[in-house]
């Protein structure tokens, strides 16, 4: 699997998109990230799954001290960061309460098993600490969802509350959002996205139509 990265991101462009999430989820968040999860200012990230590096320098442009966990190294540009190479679906290499924060994008959905992961990330967040996921929806992505040949698991809004619920996280919130930042802070737009949604292919390659159609859950839990 080391070439994954390479292969799957070949096309990807870098975008400031994971500055913008991180800016939105600690916004939206904020008062129950550091008043009612005891959150310290600069709180311990771990960005599970890494890939090619882009939210370690998202968690750290907003002061955070963050370090990543993957099976393949990140691209040159974020390596100035702290990294373990490692199989996420082994026991992670670190000590119980070792982190306030565990983050992991498009990550979940590549076990057979992703609740032995959640065991996992539950030992090591301290408590008050937050397990962060965000999953390609099944209901509005199976058209293209075994694209990649390494998914595995199946994820909707309702799975993904109950397998935080399962293994003990509290305070769980799920919450379905489109890629596209515009649409996280009004609501009212979305009208355009259900326009363009309609001219939803698989293979389009506008933004708008592609992100109108294919969403992700995003989910929250507290140990």
């Amino acid at each position: 699997m080391k070439n994954y990265i390479n292969v799957t991101y070949k096309n990807k462009l870098k975008t400031n998109y994971p500055i913008k999430l991180i800016k939105y989820l600690l916004r939206t968040n904020r008062h129950k990230m550091y008043d009612t999860y005891n959150l310290p200012k600069q709180p311990k990230v771990l960005d599970l799954g890494s890939g090619r590096g882009e939210y370690l320098l998202a968690f750290g442009t907003y002061g955070m001290t963050v370090e990543g966990f993957d099976r393949c190294l990140p691209d040159e540009t974020f390596k100035a960061y702290p990294f373990t190479l490692g199989d996420i679906e082994k026991p992670l290499p670190y000590k119980n309460n070792s982190f306030n924060i565990v983050f992991a994008k498009s990550v979940i959905e590549h076990f057979y098993y992703p609740e032995n992961l959640f065991q996992e990330v539950y030992r090591i967040l301290e408590p008050g600490g937050c397990f962060i996921t965000l999953t390609p929806d099944w209901n509005s992505t199976k058209e293209i969802f075994h694209e990649d040949f390494t998914h595995r698991t199946r994820f909707t809004k309702q799975s993904v509350n109950d397998i935080y619920k399962i293994h003990g996280f509290q305070k769980v919130k799920t919450k379905l959002i489109r890629q596209l930042p515009f649409t996280w802070y009004n609501a009212w737009l979305s009208f355009i996205c259900n326009i363009a949604s309609k001219f939803y292919n698989k293979d389009t390659k506008n933004r708008l139509i592609k992100f109108s159609q294919e969403k992700m859950i995003l989910g929250i839990g507290v140990k």
